[in-house]
């Protein structure tokens, strides 16, 4: 989407936004991988100033800018000085408490997965996959409480 074009960020991005956005971008590239993962280097935001992961792709369609991602590279994690880059769980960044609980844990997941190499489609797939029998719906609701 172009940038023009994108609409304002709502009051509150809910687990429904973050999966029509994600429906938008996966169906753009459903094969994609994170590029940086692939080639063995520490996972990023932004690469060349284009967004390169799948959360970083979602954040932008969801209407946030490229300044929140470079920010996220440039954020140290609770404890740690000197790496640099956060997850998204792991943010103290402003610009994320529009984010509502359940979408925060939806975007975490997906990093989670994108970070293993995984394919943006299949990454989507498992995201909102009915739950297998053996699974217990506690244990499920806990992995995946955007689906409840």
């Amino acid at each position: 989407m172009n940038t023009t074009e994108r609409a304002p960020l709502p009051k509150t991005v809910t687990a429904a936004d973050v999966k029509h956005a994600l429906d938008r971008v996966v169906d753009d590239d459903p094969a994609r991988t994170d590029r940086r993962i692939e080639a063995h280097l520490n996972p990023r935001y932004l690469d060349q100033g284009q967004p390169t992961c799948l959360v970083a792709e979602l954040l932008i369609e969801l209407g946030y800018r490229t300044a929140l991602l470079r920010d996220l590279d440039r954020e140290h994690s609770v404890g740690h000085v000197a790496a640099t880059g956060v997850r998204i769980h792991e943010s103290r960044h402003p610009a994320l408490k529009r984010l509502d609980p359940k979408a925060r844990r939806l975007l975490q997941f997906l990093q989670n997965r994108q970070d293993r190499g995984q394919c943006w489609d299949f990454i989507a797939e498992q995201a909102f996959r009915p739950k297998p029998v053996w699974t217990l719906p506690r244990i499920d609701r806990r992995d995946r409480p955007w689906l409840y």
